[in-house]
């Protein structure tokens, strides 16, 4: 994933029945993934795959630095499908309290004084 990894790696990310993947990704014996559930309980995973042999140890392919990079973009994600649940689900509360504020004929008001 790193330095030469960039041109001989592939990603995907799955969340939900959401799928996207970089071009030409496939799981190789070179593969690794990190699942998340997101607050609204979806799972998701988000997997890295050289498409070839690494250089060092074949058995073990993806060094610490590379798992800490998998384990953090995970975490952003997660964090990002949590924040656009939450914003959603804010926008709709919005659009129902206008709603019923409009068929009760009331109203809120907001009024700064020095």
């Amino acid at each position: 994933m790193l330095g030469k990894g960039l041109t001989t790696s592939r990603a995907r990310v799955t969340y939900g029945e959401l799928t996207q993947a970089t071009l030409g990704f496939t799981q190789t014996r070179w593969t690794m993934g990190q699942r998340f559930t997101t607050a609204d309980g979806t799972e998701g995973q988000l997997e890295f795959a050289y498409t070839e042999l690494p250089e060092g140890d074949p058995d073990r392919p993806f060094d610490a630095q590379e798992q800490h990079l998998l384990v953090s973009l995970r975490d952003m994600l997660r964090l990002y499908f949590d924040r656009r649940h939450a914003e959603q689900a804010r926008r709709e509360d919005e659009s129902l309290l206008k709603m019923a504020e409009r068929v009760a004929r009331l109203g809120a008001w907001r009024v700064d004084l020095p």
